[in-house]
């Protein structure tokens, strides 16, 4: 219904009077009149909702298509973040392997080294000895006036070689003298704390101190292995023969501590493989 047609029908009522009274027309003049009010309220409203409308569907619009730019931003991250990963854990395996190459590739020297000193020790040494015709003597030192025969003989030892030391105590090892090896080892780390083959003295102490029942003094000989030489290639035997004595002494929580560090510092070697074969038969289920 429009405004023209109402207005054509108040005409065609009035020119018929004799269908309707004067009085039925001013009450649907009436009724017109306030029908037009609302259809005009009705238009003002249904205007100001449009505009509304129309201001509503801007930011929405604007909404859909950040959403899409970010739903393209994340699809293309979350595809270069596993690339990321794929590449990260390539590197770390590579990483892994080149350690345990070069771990490997240190005991095996050390294992070489510890050959050729026992072969050096059996193989025998020839030395001349000058004939009595030939023999020289050695001029007696000179003495300070009022100084004794006996004070002229005093001449300072000669420090034995770090080789030779070592030699000899791995020997004694070998040959299970655990108390001579043992006094051989601190003898080299007394004279050559820093030494190359520090890290092995202190690491067969260790062993010696575990032969001779002296737990406490293996565990603290092992323990200065770790702290002192924590690169060093039997780091990882003397961390495995600390947990087996901590399994000894009945320290089940302690021992697997040393065993779960162990796996997680060098997680390709073999002393690594036997600690996660131990720490199967504990009673926590958690390996």
């Amino acid at each position: 219904m429009n405004r023209s047609f109402i207005a054509s029908a108040l005409t065609a009522l009035t020119l018929t009077g004799c269908v309707a009274t004067r009085e039925d027309v001013a009450g649907l003049e009436h009724q017109v009149i306030k029908l037009q009010e609302n259809l005009t309220a009705l238009e003002t409203k249904q205007a100001a909702l449009s505009s509304k409308l129309d201001e509503i569907q801007k930011p929405v619009e604007s909404l859909n298509s950040n959403l899409n730019d970010t739903q393209n931003l994340l699809s293309n991250f979350a595809g270069r973040f596993d690339d990321l990963q794929s590449r990260m854990a390539t590197l770390q395996a590579s990483f892994a392997k080149s350690t345990q190459e070069l771990d490997d590739n240190l005991a095996t020297m050390q294992d070489n080294l510890s050959e050729e000193f026992a072969k050096t020790r059996k193989s025998p040494t020839v030395s001349k000895k000058a004939s009595p015709a030939t023999a020289v003597k050695p001029k007696s030192p000179l003495k300070a006036p009022g100084a004794s025969a006996d004070d002229a003989d005093d001449t300072p030892a000669a420090k034995p070689s770090p080789l030779t030391l070592f030699e000899d105590a791995y020997k004694d090892f070998l040959s299970k003298k655990w108390d001579t090896a043992d006094a051989g080892f601190a003898n080299y780390l007394s004279l050559y704390p820093e030494g190359s083959v520090a890290d092995k003295s202190l690491y067969y102490r260790g062993l010696t101190q575990k032969q001779k029942g002296d737990s406490s003094a293996a565990k603290k000989h092992f323990e200065d292995l770790l702290v002192k030489f924590p690169k060093s290639p039997v780091v990882r035997a003397a961390m495995l023969e600390k947990a087996k004595i901590f399994l000894a002494e009945n320290k089940t929580e302690e021992a697997e501590g040393m065993l779960e560090y162990l796996v997680m510092t060098h997680p390709q070697s073999k002393e690594a493989m036997e600690a996660k074969e131990v720490l199967k038969r504990f009673p926590s289920g958690k390996h």
